[in-house]
């Protein structure tokens, strides 16, 4: 995505690392789509509860149905979670399928007028806190802001951009 490119670039410049210290111990999607499918074998369901011995896969499990309900999962995952019947819906509720990205519907429509215009807000947004990042470079020297820093916001952005930077890495493997 060129402007996904444009911002690596100029976060780069800065001498911003764009790998999270997390990113190194990361389990890849793939490994934790392969432990769901022999939870969903020996039990016959997906309800990975938070007490499991495992509770990353829980997480795990809500992170895909967060990512499915703001339409940010990937096609390709959302097919292979769908082929197993995963349930997009948390608990018990059946899986939601009148969702459908290419619905025409009024409704549909509406939405995504939703999501382009914070689309735009959000690159305004971007550029602004970008702007305050260089101010902290040149101020400190450095682009070093711990996760939980909310001054100016500034934490949260490049948490942001360290996700931003990860997914898009993991669209390029996939």
């Amino acid at each position: 995505n060129r402007l996904w490119n444009d911002r690596k670039e100029r976060l780069t410049a800065l001498g911003f690392d764009l790998e999270s210290k997390k990113a190194r111990k990361e389990v890849p999607w793939d490994q934790r789509f392969e432990e769901l499918k022999k939870i969903k074998r020996k039990y016959g369901h997906d309800k990975v509860p938070l007490n499991y011995k495992n509770s990353k896969l829980y997480f795990w499990c809500s992170n895909q149905r967060n990512y499915y309900k703001k339409f940010k999962l990937l096609p390709e995952r959302e097919k292979l979670l769908k082929s197993i019947g995963f349930s997009f819906q948390k608990e018990s509720n059946s899986i939601d399928s009148n969702r459908n990205h290419s619905s025409k519907t009024p409704e549909a429509c509406t939405e995504q007028k939703c999501i382009q215009q914070r689309r735009v807000s959000k690159e305004a947004d971007w550029d602004q806190t970008f702007q305050k990042l260089l101010k902290r470079k040149e101020r400190y020297g450095d682009v070093h802001v711990p996760q939980r820093y909310n001054a100016d916001k500034l934490g949260t952005f490049v948490h942001a951009q360290r996700n931003a930077y990860k997914n898009a890495s993991r669209c390029k493997e996939g």
